[in-house]
């Protein structure tokens, strides 16, 4: 492989980290203000405050919770429906609409975080029973249905990645399946690929920013330590005939380890979208002859006066929060 193609996969990776942090922004905020605020609004509601992070999630807290069961499903579900509707519809729009491809790669990286994030924390939410997949349940019946999404939305997720793996080479213009052997494939997969998700997750971690799709183990560990704590307070507040609220925490020791879902599906299900966007990559359909998409100083010059832009406008007015209306 010539240095000149793999300066152009180099390329390609800075491109699409900053296309991933506007993309990744975007999604963010359609989630909250489209999925929860305007939702809730529709229905007589107005949320307090709304927040979002620089590389992670957001919140919206609110003043009171919508009666009824739908009214409440379709509050804490709306972000996550939203993502997952908008990015299904971009990535079919990315192979389909005639555009220059930049704005076809914008349009397919925003898809494929929007569906595959939503995915994700749709499944995992589900499975360790955090976050808003869970929390419009109030009866024992409804949260055993949420808390079984999983099973179904896990190959669900799986295919999401087969399509978005499947378009990724398509877009870069990456040698086909007939032009050599398929380990030069999967080696150009994961040289775009790899870097991306390493330089987007440094990010993340260097920013202490949460994300339910990936802290849902450490939420689920702190959910069943705080339900544990609770329970043997209330134990204690009975044998003593008093409030709960009355037995200072130093007092509430709790022995046994809180039972809480098994860590094994959390990689299980990483592994799953791992192998569903390299099986998408092995089996695009490319253009015999096809040449690398070249990317121009131009072009990646704008896509990070871009991600600097939407890093900018999160940091000034969303990172510590809008208040909508005080408390």
């Amino acid at each position: 492989m010539k240095f000149g193609h793999l300066a152009n996969i180099a390329l390609w990776d800075a491109y699409l980290l900053a296309l991933c942090i506007v993309c990744g922004r975007l999604s963010t905020i359609l989630h909250e203000f489209g999925g929860h605020v305007l939702p809730a609004a529709i229905l007589g509601l107005c949320p307090a405050a709304v927040q979002v992070s620089l590389f992670g999630g957001g919140f919206v807290l609110f003043e009171r919770w919508p009666q009824g069961l739908a009214a409440g499903w379709m509050v804490k579900m709306g972000g996550i429906l939203l993502n997952v509707i908008l990015g299904g519809v971009a990535l079919g729009a990315s192979s389909r609409m005639r555009a220059r491809w930049e704005m076809r790669t914008a349009v397919y990286v925003f898809g494929a975080l929007s569906l595959l994030g939503g995915l994700a924390y749709w499944t995992l939410g589900s499975y360790f029973e955090v976050g808003d997949p869970v929390h419009w349940a109030r009866s024992g019946a409804e949260a055993r249905w949420a808390s079984s999404q999983w099973i179904a939305l896990f190959p669900i997720a799986v295919l999401g990645s087969y399509f978005c793996g499947k378009e990724l080479l398509r877009l870069a213009g990456l040698p086909g399946r007939e032009e050599g052997p398929r380990w030069r494939r999967l080696f150009l997969m994961a040289g775009t690929v790899i870097p991306v998700l390493a330089g987007y997750g440094t990010l993340f971690l260097l920013s202490g920013d949460s994300l339910a799709a990936a802290d849902a183990p450490r939420l689920a560990r702190e959910k069943a330590e705080r339900e544990a704590f609770d329970r043997e307070r209330q134990r204690i507040a009975g044998e003593r005939g008093v409030a709960p609220e009355e037995i200072p925490p130093q007092d509430v020791v709790v022995d046994q380890d809180p039972v809480r879902p098994s860590l094994a599906f959390f990689f299980i299900f990483w592994m799953g979208v791992l192998i569903g966007g390299v099986w998408g990559a092995l089996r695009a359909p490319l253009r015999e002859g096809s040449p690398s998409r070249r990317i121009g100083g131009r072009t990646l010059v704008m896509a990070w006066a871009a991600a600097a832009g939407a890093l900018g406008a999160v940091a000034l007015w969303l990172r510590e929060g809008i208040v909508i209306r005080d408390l």
